[in-house]
């Protein structure tokens, strides 16, 4: 795979990236109708009883919209702002491969490297896993999340980079063989930050800043580097009852995610891609929008994101019937969005404190508010249905005692009881927290977790969880 890539995506794409770089300036006002349309889909500004979201529209890379509803700390009843930060999730990625790709335009970078020029502690799999792999998520490269969940580590804000680059570097085996399917992998993205800060001489967190968000005067904006001092995010909430329970257990370190910003600071990141062109220059902007290719030939699709193509922390493509951009984030509390319809240069970005925000569904809402017509109706949208991973039953259950895996260096303590497994892990990684799995066997034979199965070998001292992101990962049981 060449520097140049994915070129059969890239004349079909060439159109898309030259709208991107518009300049025009001309803004015509929203009228009063839309404004409060759109604060309608926001919310109610007033109501700080409550979590909400934060958000702005952008055309010709000017804010024709701000609006914002709930609370960032619900027992102060401090309602959110423009200016309040939050935890940006995987729209975080574009981030990343936008630092990438400011290292490609230098030529400190290649995006057909194999990743082991800078990763040497990584295992060779069965085929190089490329930087472009990395970006695109067809490495087959596991998810570090998952994987930290299967070491035992229940809470993520507990892990250091470290910790979590240590746990990738063991991983003997990918999902696949790199370059031939699609996981969507924060794995791929945490070691994707730690190639940028080798290739750059400097931490991942030090150089976005320098690359990204010092030159487009982001200044609410940090990937972190630890765990944020209080008050650095705005609190993150979650359903409890009849109210709501502060819930703020994202990731200590960036790559995968890790971003922190706020609604002002993403109308000053569009309107570089409308009309600035600082960080956004034309050699950034085709790394950032050329969608990747498998190595077995055709584009890399997400399942995901309405089986669009999958390109630097965005996908591209068609979208309601016309050219669409965007790219969501999810963890625990934070839900987060950001889109653009390049024929229109309007962009629109939203980020949420609440776990039940839909911010997709906001988009639309919002852009079929300013754009009325343009695109097909929402009611005709059948997003795509990612196909369940399938599972083979398990006729045996496992023999209970001790299993090991050196590739999450864990144990897990194995007890069954009727149908049910339950598992109970000891690793380095967790601290003094003990974290118990829990398997019951469906009427298919399927041995299901809350967010894994389990399928056991037929002597019944094999055990191998299977997970969305991590798709068989097996213990042996060693007493």
């Amino acid at each position: 795979m060449g520097q140049q890539r994915g070129q059969g995506m890239r004349a079909g794409w060439h159109n898309l990236g030259a709208l991107m770089l518009c300049s025009s300036l001309t803004v015509p006002a929203l009228a009063s109708p839309q404004q409060d349309a759109l604060q309608a889909i926001i919310g109610d500004p007033k109501a700080v009883n409550a979590p909400g979201c934060a958000a702005g529209m952008f055309r010709n890379g000017k804010t024709v919209f701000l609006g914002t509803s709930g609370s960032g700390d619900i027992a102060q009843a401090t309602p959110l702002t423009a200016d309040t930060p939050f935890y940006a999730a995987s729209v975080a990625k574009q981030f990343t491969v936008l630092a990438a790709a400011r290292l490609v335009e230098a030529g400190q970078l290649r995006l057909d490297d194999d990743v082991r020029k800078y990763l040497p502690e990584l295992p060779q799999y069965a085929a190089p896993v490329t930087v472009e792999m990395l970006i695109n998520h067809s490495s087959g490269i596991r998810d570090s999340l998952v994987l930290l969940n299967f070491a035992g580590v229940e809470d993520a804000s507990q892990s250091s980079l470290e910790q979590a680059l240590q746990l990738m570097f063991r991983q003997k085996e990918t999902n696949f063989v790199p370059g031939t399917a699609y996981s969507y992998s924060n794995g791929g993205y945490l070691l994707l930050g730690e190639v940028i800060a080798r290739a750059a001489g400097m931490p991942f967190h030090i150089y976005a800043q320098r690359a990204i968000f010092d030159p487009l005067g982001m200044k609410g904006s940090v990937f972190i580097a630890g765990k944020p001092a209080p008050g650095t995010v705005t609190n993150g909430y979650v359903p409890e009852d009849l109210g709501w329970k502060a819930s703020n257990a994202f990731p200590s370190f960036s790559g995968s995610g890790g971003m922190i910003t706020t609604v002002n600071d993403m109308a000053r990141y569009d309107h570089d891609i409308a009309v600035g062109h600082k960080v956004w220059t034309p050699a950034v902007t085709r790394t950032m929008l050329t969608a990747g290719n498998f190595t077995t030939g055709g584009p890399v699709i997400s399942p995901h994101f309405d089986s669009m193509p999958y390109a630097g922390g965005l996908v591209v493509g068609t979208r309601r019937g016309k050219p669409f951009i965007y790219h969501l984030g999810s963890f625990e509390s934070f839900r987060t969005g950001y889109a653009r319809l390049p024929e229109r240069n309007l962009g629109v970005a939203i980020l949420c404190n609440r776990s039940d925000a839909l911010p997709l569904r906001r988009i639309d809402a919002m852009l079929d508010v300013v754009e009325p017509g343009y695109l097909e109706p929402y009611a005709n949208y059948r997003p795509t249905a990612t196909k369940p991973l399938v599972i083979p039953p398990s006729p045996v259950l496992p023999q209970p005692g001790t299993y090991a895996s050196e590739e999450l260096n864990a144990t897990y303590e194995v007890a069954v009881s009727g149908d049910s497994v339950t598992a109970v892990i000891t690793s380095p990684w967790q601290g003094n927290v003990r974290r118990m799995l829990i398997y019951t066997r469906d009427a298919a034979g399927v041995l299901r977790g809350e967010d894994s199965s389990m399928s056991v070998s037929a002597d019944g001292r094999g055990i191998t969880l299977h997970n969305g992101r991590v798709f068989a990962l097996q213990l042996k049981k060693v007493s």
